[in-house]
C-alpha cells in the first residue's frame, strides 16, 4: 500500500494523497522499531518496548529513520518476529480480516476464492481461511503460483490459463485484489448465497461494482 502511494497508482490514490506529488513530504503508513522517547500522556508503552503497527488512522511518516506516532496506532512486538517482518505485516493483515471475518462473515468449513492471492493481503486470508477449517483457491500468476502451492492453497489457478468465473465451481466466499471483471462475471463464481468481497482493483471496474450494488447471489 506505501508503494502505490509512492507511484500515485491506481490514479485515485492521487485525489486523497496529491496530484501531482504527496501531500506529505514523508509518506509511509506501516512501522516496526524501538520506542525512543515517550510523551507525558503515553501509557500503553516504555522506552525500549519493541513495537509495530500501522500509523494511518492519525497520519503518515514511516519513511523516516524515526517517526512521531500516536500509541493507539501500536502493539508490541511479540519475541521471535523480525522487525522486517512485522513492517510488511499490519495493513495486509487489517484488510484480510476485515474482508474475511467482518464483512464476508466468514464460516467454517466454507469454501472461498481469492483472486489476486499470491500478495501480502492473500496469504493472511488462506491463514485466516485455514485456520476455519475452510477449502481455500487462490489465483495469481508467474513466479507466485509456486510459493501459493507451498504455502497450502487446495487449489491454484493461473489466470493467464484459467478464467475462475467460467469454472464449474461455486464458492462460499470470494475475495478480490484485483477487480478486473464486472458483477456478472464474480456472480457466476458465487454459491447461493454466497459473498464477494473487493479490496482494491481497476477503479472502473470499483465504480461498476459500486453500481452494480453487487452483494450477493441468491
Amino acid at each position: 500500500y506505501d508503494w502505490s502511494l509512492v507511484r500515485g497508482k491506481p490514479a485515485i490514490y492521487r485525489l486523497m494523497f496529491g496530484l501531482t506529488r504527496p501531500k506529505r513530504s514523508i509518506p509511509g503508513m506501516e512501522l516496526a522499531g524501538v520506542v525512543e522517547a515517550v510523551g507525558p500522556n503515553t501509557s500503553k508503552f516504555r522506552v525500549g518496548d519493541r513495537v509495530y503497527g500501522d500509523i494511518s488512522e492519525h497520519g503518515f511518516g514511516t519513511f523516516a529513520e524515526y517517526c512521531a506516532v500516536h500509541e493507539d496506532g501500536l502493539v508490541l512486538l511479540p519475541d521471535g518476529l523480525s522487525f522486517v517482518s512485522a513492517a510488511a505485516t499490519p495493513h495486509a493483515l487489517e484488510l484480510a480480516y476485515q474482508a474475511l471475518i467482518q464483512i464476508a462473515k466468514l464460516k467454517d468449513r466454507e469454501r472461498v476464492l481469492l483472486n489476486g492471492a499470491g500478495g501480502g493481503v492473500g496469504t493472511f486470508c488462506l491463514q485466516l481461511a485455514k485456520h476455519q477449517g475452510c477449502e481455500v483457491w487462490g489465483v495469481d500468476t508467474g513466479p507466485k503460483l509456486k510459493a501459493m502451492q507451498a504455502l497450502g492453497f487446495d487449489r491454484v489457478i493461473d489466470y493467464k490459463k484459467t478464467d475462475f468465473t467460467r469454472l464449474d465451481e461455486r464458492f462460499d466466499v470470494v475475495v478480490d485484489m484485483k477487480t478486473t471483471r464486472g458483477p456478472r462475471a464474480h456472480a457466476r463464481a458465487l454459491a447461493p448465497g454466497g459473498r464477494y468481497v473487493t479490496v482494491g482493483g481497476e477503479l472502473p471496474r470499483l465504480l461498476q461494482l459500486l453500481l452494480g450494488r453487487l452483494f450477493g447471489r441468491k
